[in-house]
C-alpha cells in the first residue's frame, strides 16, 4: 500500500489529538485533588475547632495528626492516558524515523522531516504547560505512598529523552514557528529590546525549573524504592534514566542563564547529589548484580568529577632562566563566568603582568624593557591537533600563532591537556636555560567554595557513609574488591589536593575566610588500609587476598608517607609474628612482595609511566617497602616460595642503582645484617640451607657496589673476606660431624 500526505497527516492529527488528551487528563486530575486537598482542609479545620472547644486546645496535636495522616495515605489516582507519551514522544517509532524505503512513512521527505515533528510535539506540550502539570502529578506520587500510581520507566525514560530535548532548544527552536516567540524585532534596539531578553530570560528559567522538578521526582521515586522494587528493573534501565538525567542537567547547566540554581556548575552539583545517593542505595543492596552495577556507578561518578574539576586559580613559575618569566600567573578574569565558575569546555589561560621597579631603571633596562608587558601561560592546539602549553608573550592582534614571543613549552600527552603540568618545560629559542617549573595554587571557583567542589563532595560521601568500610567488611566479595579501586586511589588523591584558603582582599582589606571546612578532612586514612590488610590475613578466600593484593600495590604511588608507611609496617609485623607467635602469615607477606615486584618491574624504564613507578614514590617509602621485601628474602623459608625469583629479581635490581639515595642506605644495611647473620651463628645449632642462602645474599648484595667499594667491604680486618673464610671453615667442621646432607625442602603451593 502506498503511504501519501493524507496518510502522514492523519498519523500526525492523531498524534496531536492524543497529546492533547494526555494534557487534559493532567489538568483534570490537577483539579480533582486540589479540590481534595481543600475538603480535608476543611475537615481537619472543623476537627480542630470541636477538639478546643470541648477541651480547651487540648487534643488538638492529635486530630491535626490524625487528619494529616488521612491526607497522606489517600491513593492517588493514576492517569489512565499518561502512557501514550511512551509512544508520542519515543524517537524509535516508525513513523519518527527517517528511512529511505519506497512507501515508507517519509520516503518523499527529507531524513529529518518526521523526526521534526516529535520535536513540535514536545514543543506543543511544553507550550501548553503539560510538562509543568507532569512535574506536579509525579511530584505527589514520587514517595512510597503514592509508588503504585507512579508511571513505569519506559514513560519515564521516554519524558526524559524529551526532556533533552527542551533543555537543547528551550524556546521551541527547531520545533516549529511559535507565535509568542515571533513578535520581537531583530532591528529593535533600546527598551523594548531590552524586555525581549528578560522575557526570554524568564521563558528559559521557567523552562528549566520544569525540567528540574521532573528530574527531581524521577529520582526521589528511584531513591524510595526498597530493595525488593529495586530488583525488578535491569540495570541497563537504570543505567539509561541515570544517563538521560545526567545529559538534561548538562544542558541545563551549558545554556546561558541568570537562574542560580540552572546555572554552571549549581545544575551538575544538583544532579551529582541524586547520583552519589543512587550509588550508595546500590552499593548497599543485597543483589550482588546490583551492587557491582552501584560501584560501576562510583567509577563514572569519579570521572565526571574530573571532567568538571575547576582549574588552579594560579600558578607559581619558579626556576626559568629568563628571569622576568618567573612570577605569578593568575587565571584570565576574561574566561570566568558572573557566578565566578570557569565552564569546563572553556580556554584555560593564566596572565602575568611584569612588575615595574621604579627604584631600578637599570635593571630593568638590562632585562630587555619588558618590564609591564603582560606574559600569558595558554594551550595552543597545534596543526597536528595536539595541545601543547606555552610561555609567551602572546602577540595583540594575533594570540596563539608564529608572532608570539615564546620562552617556554610543554609538548603535553593526552592526560596532560587540561592543566599546565608542573614538570617536563622545554626552553624556546627567546628563552635561556633551566626551563621553569610550575606550582598550582588553589582552585578557580567563588570565594569560599574552594573545599565545595564535586570532588570534595564525593569524598565526603565516600567517607561519612563509611563506602571503605562496605568494601572491606564481613559482605567482602572479589569484584567488589576490584571494582573499589578508582575510589581508594581517588581518596588517596584528596590527601594533599587542599591549599590553605588565600583571604579575598577587596579594596586593601583582606576579608575573614568563607568556609569552616578543614583543607584535606575527608580523604584516605591510614586506618583504612590497615583494615585493608587485616581482612586480607584473615580471610581463607585466596581469590579475595589476591584482589586486596593488587589493590594495596596498585595505590601506592598515589599515597603519601603518612599512608604508605603505617601499610608497610603493618605487613612487616605480620611477617615477625609468623616467627615470634606461630601465626602462619608468611605466605601472605611473600604473596604481597611478589605483587609489588611483578607491579613495578621495569628494567628498561619504558613500561610504567613515570608518575606510577616505584622511583616516583618517596623515599621513605622505598626503604621501608625494600625492607620488606629483604625480610622476605632472608626468610628460612624463602627458598620454598615460587614467587622468590620475582622477589630477589626486583630488589637486586633497586639496591643495584648507582648514585641512587636509597639504593646506596639499602646496600649499606642489608649487607650490615648479612655481616651479624655470619658472625653470630652457633656452631652447635645452625639450618646449612639457610646459612648457605645469606652467604648467597652476601655475594648479591656486595656485587650492586662498584668494584673500588667491593674491594674495600671485601679486604681488611674483619672483612668479608675473613669472615667467609671463617664460616667456610667452620662449616667444614660441622660437615665432618654430621655427614648426611640437610634434608630437601618441599616447595610451598
Amino acid at each position: 500500500m502506498k503511504i501519501g500526505n493524507m496518510e502522514r497527516e492523519c498519523v500526525e492529527k492523531s498524534v496531536r489529538i492524543g497529546l492533547q488528551i494526555v494534557i487534559d487528563d493532567l489538568v483534570l486530575l490537577e483539579r480533582e485533588e486540589e479540590q481534595e486537598e481543600i475538603l480535608l482542609n476543611n475537615k481537619k479545620m472543623k476537627i480542630s475547632d470541636v477538639v478546643v472547644g470541648t477541651t480547651g486546645g487540648v487534643g488538638e496535636v492529635s486530630s491535626t495528626s490524625s487528619s494529616s495522616s488521612s491526607s497522606s495515605s489517600r491513593v492517588l489516582k493514576a492517569s489512565p492516558t499518561l502512557e501514550a507519551l511512551t509512544h508520542i514522544f519515543n524517537r524509535k517509532k516508525t513513523y519518527y524515523k527517517a528511512s529511505q524505503r519506497q512507501n515508507h512513512w517519509n520516503n518523499n521527505n527529507s531524513n529529518s522531516a518526521n523526526a521534526e515533528i516529535r520535536n513540535q510535539m514536545i514543543t506543543a506540550f511544553r507550550r501548553q504547560r503539560g510538562f509543568r502539570h507532569l512535574a506536579n502529578y509525579l511530584s505527589k506520587r514520587a514517595s512510597s505512598s503514592g509508588m503504585e500510581s507512579f508511571p513505569s520507566l519506559d514513560l519515564i525514560r521516554e519524558v526524559l529523552s524529551a526532556l533533552e530535548t527542551v533543555a537543547m532548544f528551550p524556546l521551541g527552536s527547531g520545533g516549529g514557528n511559535e507565535e509568542e516567540d515571533g513578535t520581537a524585532n531583530n532591528n529593535q534596539q533600546g527598551q523594548g529590546q531590552q524586555q525581549h531578553l528578560q522575557l526570554q530570560s524568564q521563558k528559559i528559567n521557567a523552562i528549566h525549573d520544569e525540567c528540574r522538578a521532573i528530574a527531581s521526582a524521577v529520582t526521589k521515586h528511584i531513591i524510595e524504592m526498597d530493595d525488593q522494587t529495586l530488583k525488578k528493573f535491569s540495570t541497563d534501565a537504570i543505567y539509561k534514566i541515570r544517563q538521560s538525567l545526567g545529559t538534561t542537567y548538562q544542558r541545563i547547566a551549558d545554556s546561558k542563564t541568570n537562574n542560580n540554581h540552572s546555572a554552571y556548575p549549581m545544575a551538575i552539583h544538583e544532579h551529582h547529589e541524586f547520583w552519589r545517593e543512587l550509588a550508595l542505595k546500590l552499593i548497599t543492596s543485597q543483589s550482588l548484580p546490583l551492587r557491582l552495577f552501584g560501584w560501576e556507578q562510583v567509577g563514572k561518578l569519579i570521572e565526571d568529577c574530573e571532567v568538571h574539576q575547576p582549574p588552579p586559580r594560579s600558578y607559581i613559575v619558579s626556576g626559568a632562566g629568563t628571569a622576568w618569566v618567573n612570577g605569578r600567573y593568575e587565571f584570565d578574569p576574561r574566561r570566568v563566568l558572573e557566578n565566578g565558575y570557569v565552564n569546563p569546555g572553556g580556554d584555560v589561560q593564566y596572565v602575568h603582568h611584569v612588575p615595574v621597579d621604579v627604584d631600578n631603571p637599570e635593571q630593568q633596562q638590562q632585562q630587555g624593557g619588558v618590564a609591564g608587558k603582560t606574559l600569558t601561560l595558554f594551550r595552543c592546539t597545534m596543526r597536528s591537533q595536539q595541545k601543547w602549553w606555552f610561555l609567551s608573550e602572546a602577540d595583540a592582534d594575533q594570540p596563539g600563532t608564529d608572532k608570539d614571543i615564546d620562552y617556554y613549552q610543554h609538548k603535553s600527552k593526552k592526560w596532560q591537556e587540561k592543566k599546565p603540568p608542573d614538570f617536563g618545560w622545554l626552553t624556546c629559542r627567546s628563552g635561556e636555560d633551566p626551563p621553569p617549573t610550575l606550582k598550582s595554587l588553589s582552585v578557580m571557583v567563588p570565594p569560599g567554595e574552594e573545599y565545595n567542589t564535586l570532588e570534595h563532595k564525593l569524598a565526603k560521601w565516600a567517607i561519612e557513609n563509611g563506602v571503605i568500610e562496605l568494601v572491606l567488611g564481613d559482605s567482602i566479595h572479589r569484584e567488589i574488591v576490584s571494582r573499589s579501586t578508582e575510589l581508594i586511589k581517588f581518596l588517596a588523591g584528596m590527601c594533599n589536593v587542599d591549599d590553605p584558603i588565600e583571604p579575598v582582599v577587596r579594596d586593601g582589606v583582606a576579608s575573614p575566610m568563607q568556609t569552616d571546612m578543614i583543607p584535606n578532612q575527608y580523604c584516605l586514612r591510614a586506618s583504612h588500609l590497615l583494615m585493608a590488610w587485616k581482612t586480607c590475613i584473615n580471610t581463607r578466600d585466596d581469590a579475595v587476598s589476591t584482589q586486596i593484593y593488587q589493590l594495596l600495590v596498585s595505590i601506592l604511588p598515589s599515597l603519601s608517607d603518612e599512608l604508605a608507611i603505617p601499610l608497610i609496617k603493618a605487613v612487616h609485623e605480620s611477617l615477625v609474628q609468623s616467627l615470634d607467635k606461630g601465626e602462619d602469615h608468611f605466605l601472605k607477606v611473600s604473596q604481597f612482595c611478589s605483587t609489588v615486584a611483578e607491579k613495578f618491574w621495569d628494567p628498561e624504564g619504558k613500561t610504567i609511566p613515570a608518575d606510577e613507578s616505584f622511583e616516583s614514590m618517596d623515599n621513605k617509602t622505598r626503604n621501608e617497602i625494600l625492607s620488606l621485601l629483604w625480610a622476605v628474602l632472608t626468610h628460612k623459608d624463602a627458598l620454598t616460595l615460587k614467587t622468590y625469583m620475582n622477589i630477589e629479581r626486583f630488589t637486586f635490581a633497586e639496591i643495584g642503582r648507582q648514585q641512587d639515595e636509597v639504593a646506596e642506605t639499602m646496600r649499606e644495611k642489608f649487607l650490615a645484617q648479612c655481616k651479624d647473620f655470619l658472625g653470630n651463628q652457633n656452631e652447635e645449632l645452625v639450618d646449612e640451607a639457610h646459612a648457605l642462602h645469606m652467604c648467597q645474599l652476601t655475594k648479591s648484595v656486595l656485587e650492586g657496589y662498584d668494584r673500588a667499594d667491593m674491594e674495600t667491604y671485601a679486604q681488611g680486618s674483619g672483612g668479608f673476606a675473613e669472615m667467609l673464610y671463617e664460616e667456610l671453615v667452620a662449616y667444614l667442621k660441622r660437615r665432618s660431624k654430621t655427614p648426611s646432607a640437610p634434608p630437601l625442602r618441599k616447595v610451598r603451593d
